[in-house]
């Protein structure tokens, strides 16, 4: 299975983001213990300690400038 799923909105991917990685890179894509697959980010930045985890930091309103397929 995919980290990502296509849809008539886009796409979406299933991420799992390390902060204070060191370095900012993506190493690939790993299935969890669930079953789940997920593609793995690093980022050097720190994580905002006030910034809410839950399914409201999962959507992102932005859209890509990536065309989409006819």
């Amino acid at each position: 299975m995919d980290p990502w799923r296509y849809s008539t909105d886009g796409i979406s991917i299933a991420l799992r983001v390390t902060p204070r990685g060191g370095r900012d890179d993506i190493d690939g894509i790993e299935t969890l213990a669930n079953g789940r697959t997920v593609l793995k980010v690093r980022v050097r930045a720190i994580a905002e300690a006030a910034r809410p985890i839950g399914p409201s930091a999962n959507s992102w309103p932005r859209r890509s400038a990536c065309p989409r397929r006819a």
